[in-house]
């Protein structure tokens, strides 16, 4: 997709875009022409994955990039679509002997040579591109032990899933987001993770029914703030929670656009913790897709329903935005 020009504003993309997601009024919105975003193919990268491509991530050398399926890693050049090194390959022999898959990745904000993924069994890896070409073993392994856990149970395994991890933008922290909590690790700390944030836990006494319908397999991205001092994941009910580091967590509810484009303003702020009961919760009304403006206290959500926008206004911070935050919303029909 186009990426506006750094010298054009967010507001200044939303006001020229007559989507029902204009920040000034109806009589400025109407002095301004329609601005038709279209999507051109430059380069199609094909045939080096077997399995479905969950992550992509482009390196801060801005000449490379990773995607990564369910059992490989291969790394691409830009430059070079028909090219690609198959750095990171998990596939057994015997897939009958697979004890655990990839489900996400990402280069460090900084450090060219650093990459990380996230496997079904609850670890983090780091690795280095400069020891070998075919890397195998981590540099780092971020793992809780299993003797940390006092209880171990048929859905454990899936529990300690990680579905989604991010670097903070210092590189310092890692945020990792599993079925039922947002953990925070220091890249120092392999052992266990600074701090743990439930998202969900009025779950936990519900796995077996969350199992049959599937709904324990879904995978929930996270996003921390440019700063580091919040962090931002999705639930069910069409809920958004806004975890401070120091503060209690915050949902934000917005209700289900009924057109295919619309706006509204209104949404629900509630403490996150307790969340809705089983009984109350919306299952089909997820919250899977999150991120955070690199630069501006802007969150976009997104899931089965639409986008939402939830942008600072005056008088609130996203580490602590109990005094109000303003919502932009559209509707996309996927």
């Amino acid at each position: 997709l186009p990426v506006p020009p750094p010298n054009l504003s967010i507001k200044r993309l939303d006001r020229s875009v007559s989507t029902g997601l204009g920040l000034g009024d109806e009589k400025d919105v109407e002095r301004k022409k329609p601005v038709e975003m279209v999507s051109t193919l430059k380069r199609q990268y094909g045939g080096a994955h077997t399995y479905h491509i969950h992550s992509i991530s482009i390196n801060s050398d801005n000449e490379t990039f990773i995607s990564l399926d369910s059992l490989r890693v291969n790394l691409w050049h830009l430059q070079r679509d028909a090219q690609r090194f198959p750095i990171i390959d998990i596939k057994p022999k015997d897939m009958a002997s697979l004890t655990e898959i990839v489900t996400s990745g990402t280069f460090h904000p900084d450090h060219c040579h650093t990459l990380m993924y996230t496997t079904s069994r609850g670890r983090m890896c780091f690795h280095d591109l400069r020891s070998s070409a075919i890397l195998k073993e981590p540099a780092k392994n971020f793992e809780i032990p299993e003797t940390a856990y006092l209880t171990k149970h048929f859905f454990s395994e899936v529990l300690t899933s990680i579905s989604d991890a991010k670097f903070t933008a210092d590189g310092r922290y890692v945020l990792s987001r599993d079925y039922l909590s947002l953990k925070l690790w220091d890249v120092n700390m392999e052992k266990k993770p600074v701090e743990v944030f439930p998202v969900q836990p009025q779950l936990a006494d519900h796995l077996p029914i969350l199992y049959q319908n599937n709904a324990l397999f879904d995978r929930f991205q996270c996003a921390p703030s440019p700063d580091g001092t919040a962090f931002a994941t999705g639930s069910y009910s069409n809920r958004t929670i806004i975890q401070g580091k120091s503060t209690p967590a915050v949902a934000l509810t917005a209700p289900v656009p009924t057109g295919f484009l619309s706006k509204t303003s209104e949404f629900k702020m509630t403490p996150a913790i307790p969340g809705p009961s089983i009984t109350q919760t919306r299952f089909n009304e997820k919250v899977l897709l999150c991120a955070w403006h690199p630069k501006q206290p802007i969150v976009a959500v997104s899931g089965f329903t639409g986008l939402d926008v939830y942008e600072q206004t005056s008088g609130s911070t996203m580490d602590d935005p109990s005094p109000g935050l303003a919502l932009r919303r559209s509707k996309t029909v996927f």
